[in-house]
């Protein structure tokens, strides 16, 4: 405080300051014991697969299950042709009702497992979903 004129006059600093920004968590890789030994994806695979889930996800979502369709592997589309994958799409929707919010809770990495359809890099993703309907409804995706 100082004096000016007979008045008392206030003077403050106010210091703005940044919380400290706390550290990300460390990386979690999840592996399966059968993948090619050495072997870890990188931090690049890593958008690539979520990338990939969303796509598929942004179809289904979006009532786009033929597009959701076209997305799934040859083998996979043959296990489950078109007519029978939209028929269950159209049920789920019914039984469910629409999504309210997912979350993926796990992935799982493996590189040429023994009991693979085909050679590559595969990843599994765990996931959790709320319907309007269904507070909890759990699943799984392949990718590759």
């Amino acid at each position: 405080m100082t004096r000016r004129g007979g008045r008392l006059v206030a003077a403050a600093l106010v210091v703005s300051v940044a919380p400290a920004l706390a550290e990300p968590p460390p990386r979690e890789v999840n592996l399966t014991t059968d993948s090619a030994p050495g072997w870890v994806p990188t931090v690049a695979d890593e958008p690539i697969a979520r990338r990939r889930l969303d796509a598929y996800f942004q179809a289904v979502d979006g009532g786009q299950f033929s597009d959701a369709h076209a997305i799934m592997t040859a083998q996979l589309q043959a296990m489950l042709p078109l007519a029978k994958f939209l028929t269950e799409m159209d049920e789920r929707v019914h039984r469910l009702g629409l999504r309210r919010d997912r979350r993926i809770l796990k992935v799982t990495w493996t590189k040429g497992p023994a009991e693979s359809p085909q050679p590559g890099i595969y990843a599994a993703v765990d996931f959790a979903v709320r319907y309007t309907t269904s507070d909890r409804n759990c699943g799984y995706a392949i990718l590759f």
